[in-house]
């Protein structure tokens, strides 16, 4: 969830020089991006409870059009391809029920939050222990059942913590340089 800031918050100048551990989101109203392998800070002065002006209710408005028209397009040549249907107003506003402006797809169309990835991850390498120490393996219990033990385990919360450590980690040290020698 998002931290409410004032206009004045979200606004306010920001001293310092990006870092290559800078988290992408900062708290004082501004956000790393990555330029040509260069850090820069830029403002993100939009958050939970932000009242948006005329223009950037527009803007919002018009870059989730395109994201549906763009998704959409994607749906409506698999469909003719595989299915040799054409997708109608009806599927356009059945998938528009379905849509979250501004969370991450995967091309199957799953939202993936990277703490849920991981929190699955976790969950279900427990799971794989548990039943190692029971002598069995998933093979032998089943797919069906080895998800819902894992469901059961997601639901439990204990590996929410551990999810977001290892995803803050993973995401301080994106930007890191490697140097590799590619003519070896």
């Amino acid at each position: 969830m998002a931290k409410k800031r004032s206009h004045d918050e979200a606004t306010a100048p920001h001293d310092e020089a990006p870092t290559e551990d800078s988290s992408p989101v900062v708290e004082s109203g501004y956000q790393t991006i990555t330029i040509n392998k260069r850090l820069f800070r830029v403002k993100a002065p939009y958050a939970e409870g932000h009242i948006c002006n005329v223009h950037e209710a527009g803007a919002l408005n018009q870059t989730m059009a395109e994201n549906i028209r763009n998704n959409f397009a994607t749906m409506m040549k698999t469909a003719a391809e595989k299915e040799g249907r054409t997708l109608e107003q009806t599927d356009l506003d059945a998938y528009m029920e379905t849509y979250t402006f501004g969370a991450r797809r995967s091309r199957t169309g799953v939202v993936l939050d990277p703490v849920d990835v991981e929190e699955k991850k976790l969950a279900e390498i427990a799971v794989r222990e548990a039943y190692k120490k029971h002598g069995t393996t998933v093979k032998a219990v089943g797919q069906e059942k080895f998800q819902a033990h894992v469901a059961m385990a997601i639901g439990e919360g204990r590996y929410r913590a551990q999810a977001e450590r290892i995803v803050a980690e993973r995401q301080s040290s994106v930007g890191l340089e490697l140097d590799l020698d590619l003519a070896a």
